[in-house]
């Protein structure tokens, strides 16, 4: 298993496994990656305005900000066979993906209700990697101990410290 000692350190740090916590991560910054390329010229050139257009990115957070609590006090207290923070990290990967699979297919569709579906899945999209840090930050912190989190956070990527 890929560790490291830094001399006089009795504490390993394992690399193998902080990629593994940190993979969930990785998703988490897909949809914004996505949405911020693609999404606003597409609800521009479907009829919105380009206020309404902007304000797509400011609900995710306005969602989330009661969201989080809810979610860190349900995850604590999680008794699923999988563990408490694995359920949740599925549920919002696949959400995520689902939504940016609706996304990617909107083009696509000839409809009326093409721009609120977009809008839906777009919030979605934001929503699912949002509350994915939740659950993917508390299992970083439940896997490495406290002396192992101080010596590696130079290694973990921003959105996880």
């Amino acid at each position: 298993m890929l560790s490291a000692k830094e001399p006089g350190e009795g504490t390993p740090v394992n690399y193998a496994l902080m990629i593994k916590c940190c993979m969930s991560t990785f998703i988490d910054q897909i949809p914004y990656s996505i949405l911020e390329s693609v999404g606003t010229p597409f609800m521009i050139d479907h009829g919105l305005s380009q206020y309404q257009a902007a304000l797509i990115p400011f609900l995710t957070p306005m969602c989330t900000l009661f969201l989080h609590p809810v979610l860190g006090a349900w995850s604590d207290n999680c008794k699923s066979i999988l563990g408490r923070r694995k359920p949740f990290i599925l549920a919002f990967s696949l959400g995520a993906m689902l939504s940016i699979l609706i996304i990617a297919f909107c083009p696509l569709i000839e409809s009326s209700y093409i721009t609120v579906v977009f809008i839906l899945a777009a919030m979605s999209a934001n929503i699912c990697s949002e509350m994915l840090s939740v659950p993917s930050r508390a299992l970083l912190n439940d896997v490495l101990s406290v002396k192992i989190q101080r010596k590696v956070t130079h290694f973990m990527p921003p959105c996880v410290q």
